[in-house]
């Protein structure tokens, strides 16, 4: 497990404290406790007398947001943790099972971003065989999806997975020019950019011919 911390300002009468559990890929059950605790300075003359107990914690807010954890590329594989949890995700009645291939999508475009964030985002040079590596990942995942998940959907889920489908296919171009972007901008060598053209060639064709009008919009 992994914390991450922030505080931030909004305005001058309140403060925010955010705290981020990460878990490890991986983790199917967790079980946590979280206690809170505030240190107040003494010149604020926050006491009983000033400020009565009942008074200042009705004026805290304390939220929990459970969000889907983000998951290597690997692990939409076959026999990776996201392709299990999602098997027995669609034994499930059919709303809980939309609601699984949006997450399954979400969580395919999060990994991807995470891939390509050091190529895009980074300052040094690229590692050697990247962009192909990530690209042929993402290309097996995908291929997964379309060719394995997709075709064994119920017929009832056919439109949540083209949803999803379409969703990906789209993210796929926008991550593309990210990269081209980064290229450009970093001058890599001639092969790692002809590596992504060759990748935003393929999902174009892809989405010409199964989303038209997504891929001429």
């Amino acid at each position: 497990m992994r914390v991450a911390e922030s505080i931030r300002l909004h305005g001058s009468r309140q403060i925010e404290f955010k705290q981020g559990l990460v878990m490890a890929p991986g983790d199917t059950d967790c079980r946590y406790a979280v206690e809170t605790y505030f240190f107040l300075p003494a010149v604020l003359l926050v006491n009983r007398d000033t400020y009565p107990s009942e008074e200042f914690l009705r004026n805290l807010k304390n939220y929990v947001r459970m969000r889907p954890p983000q998951r290597p590329l690997s692990t939409f594989l076959a026999g990776g943790v996201s392709r299990e949890l999602l098997a027995v995700a669609l034994k499930r009645p059919k709303e809980r099972r939309e609601r699984a291939l949006k997450r399954f999508g979400l969580g395919i475009r999060a990994a991807f971003k995470a891939a390509i964030r050091p190529m895009v985002k980074g300052s040094g040079a690229l590692k050697k065989g990247e962009p192909d590596r990530v690209l042929d990942e993402v290309r097996a995942v995908l291929n997964g999806w379309r060719n394995e998940i997709l075709p064994s959907l119920r017929e009832e889920d056919r439109v949540a997975g083209a949803a999803v489908d379409e969703f990906l296919s789209v993210t796929s171009a926008v991550f593309s020019k990210k990269l081209l972007a980064a290229a450009d901008q970093k001058d890599w060598p001639r092969k790692a950019r002809e590596a992504v053209e060759k990748f935003q060639r393929e999902e174009t064709a892809y989405r010409l011919a199964h989303y038209p009008e997504t891929a001429m919009g």
